[in-house]
Order: C-alpha cells, then sequence, then structure tokens
C-alpha cells in the first residue's frame, strides 16, 4: 500500500520484497524503515489511508516497548538510510529526546 501512495520512496526489504524478515537486533523486532518525500506525505499514508486501521489495532500484535520505538530524520534526495544509522537515531531520541536529527511525528523538526 505504501509504495502506491503519493511521495513513497523506498523501503527496506529483502530480496524477496519482504520488509518484515529482516531482523538485525532481535528475533521479535521487526524494522520497518521507510524513505518519504515530506512528513505530510506520510502522515497521510498513515491516517488518511487503510494504513490507519492496522495501526490502531497494533496493540493487538505487538508489546509495547515503553520507550520511542519510532525515529524520524531528514536524508539529502538521493540518499537511503542505513539500519545502523536507524539504530544510532533511535538511540539518539532515546537519550537526548526530539531534536533536528532525531524526532518524532509528534514532535517534528523542519528541514
Amino acid at each position: 500500500m505504501a509504495e502506491r501512495s503519493p511521495g513513497y520512496v523506498w523501503r527496506l526489504q529483502d530480496e524477496s520484497g519482504d520488509a518484515t524478515a529482516l531482523r538485525p537486533f532481535e528475533p521479535d523486532v521487526m524494522v520497518n524503515l521507510t524513505v518519504w518525500e515530506s512528513l505530510e506525505s506520510l502522515r497521510a499514508f498513515l491516517y488518511k489511508t487503510a494504513h490507519l486501521e492496522p495501526m490502531r489495532r497494533r496493540r493487538d500484535w505487538f508489546v509495547p516497548l515503553g520507550d520511542h520505538h519510532l525515529v524520524l530524520w531528514w536524508i539529502p534526495a538521493g540518499t537511503l538510510p542505513t539500519i545502523e544509522e536507524a539504530a544510532e537515531r533511535l538511540d539518539l531520541l532515546r537519550r537526548d529526546g526530539p531534536s533536528a536529527k532525531a524526532f518524532t511525528l509528534r514532535e517534528p523538526h523542519p528541514v
């Protein structure tokens, strides 16, 4: 669904196209790493498509982590993030809170 949404650029996936098969941290921790043209296009996908219902039910399938589990950051056009970079940004968010280098949907930072 994301790939057909306006503003979608890229997502991390394995050779078969499975975006949830990669488990670089723990067997029970899925990584969802995507790139969007803008925060507005990401929000539109999350909250104005059929994706909203599964998001509302995420607690039915996932154990709450109790800490930040989602992090956003800006990247230069034409580049792709890595899993290592995502882990670093999540650590930064958890350690220092939202900033221009690592932020959340609730507390975004402009480009």
